[in-house]
């Protein structure tokens, strides 16, 4: 309903990996779950252009949400 695309990335890959992923990508926003914001924060860390903002979904009802 926003109009956006969904580009789902594979958490398990590494930083570099997602940097590379969303470099040619050109989103607006990204979501994530709390225990993928390191890996996120360092991809973003090694982005040279433009960054898409992060939004933490933290969702009680989940085990592993922190």
């Amino acid at each position: 309903m926003a109009g956006a695309v969904l580009n789902a990335l594979n958490i398990r890959l590494d930083a570099p990996t997602i940097a590379f992923m969303l470099g040619p990508w050109r989103g607006e926003a990204a979501t994530d779950r709390p225990e993928f914001s390191a890996t996120i924060a360092a991809a973003l860390a090694l982005m040279t252009g433009p960054k898409p903002v992060v939004i933490d979904i933290d969702d009680p009802l989940c085990d592993s949400a922190t």
